[in-house]
């Protein structure tokens, strides 16, 4: 909590005590997520979520008294040191996510015969283009 607290008092995200995960109706999504843009890790991600439109974020629970924890100013791991990075990076990456469409993928079971039993093996892939048998997830060029 300390790292948090920390990251807050310097600007970089909102406040962290909160049980709230519902952001207020007027609560600037797009505004918050342009700062993301020249981020070499999320910016391609960033950029076409702000061309090809934001979903809006499912309903949370709002505890009534501040926003979700959200990044609130553009950072880089050299200017916060790794520790602080890694919480910056989780709030980022879930506030990017949080405005993304859902993730979709194919599951496929298979029923194998062994003996006298039955051995049911189940995978999950998400759909789309391949490269090296691997998917290639949206804003990733392959």
């Amino acid at each position: 909590m300390q790292i948090a607290e920390r990251l807050y008092t310097q600007g970089y995200i909102s406040y962290p005590r909160t049980e709230t995960t519902d952001y207020p109706s007027n609560f600037d999504l797009k505004g918050t997520l342009k700062q993301q843009t020249n981020n070499s890790d999320w910016g391609h991600l960033v950029r076409e979520l702000l061309a090809d439109g934001l979903q809006k974020p499912k309903k949370g629970h709002d505890a009534g008294d501040h926003p979700p924890i959200t990044p609130m100013r553009a950072a880089t791991e050299a200017e916060l040191g790794h520790e602080a990075w890694r919480l910056y990076d989780y709030i980022t990456r879930h506030f990017i996510a949080s405005l993304s469409r859902d993730c979709r993928y194919l599951q496929t079971t298979a029923l194998f015969e062994v003996g006298e039993g039955e051995v049911p093996v189940c995978g999950e892939d998400p759909p789309g283009p391949r490269l090296h048998g691997r998917p290639v997830l949206a804003g990733h060029s392959p």
